[in-house]
């Protein structure tokens, strides 16, 4: 079976667990108006630049955190390039 990892917490921590490392951490919170926010970035910048255009806002934590994934990966590996 796929795993479920916009819709499952259980299965989006899979790809938290795979992620974070000792330069990436996850960082996610819930802001004022309901969404769930989500971001990986380095440890010394969770406490840092708190401006929403750096998170992937979602109505569910599953789905932030998989939006936040591809985000990270989109920024590490310089986007999708057409074979």
């Amino acid at each position: 079976l796929v795993p479920h990892y916009a819709t499952s917490i259980a299965d989006a921590w899979r790809v938290v667990e795979k992620l974070v490392s000792p330069e990436l951490v996850l960082d996610i919170l819930v802001a004022a108006d309901g969404l769930t926010l989500a971001r990986f970035c380095h440890p010394f910048q969770q406490f840092l630049n708190l401006t929403r255009p750096d998170y992937a806002p979602a109505k569910t934590a599953p789905l932030a955190i998989c939006l936040a994934a591809l985000k990270a990966m989109e920024e590490k590996f310089g986007g999708w390039k057409k074979p």
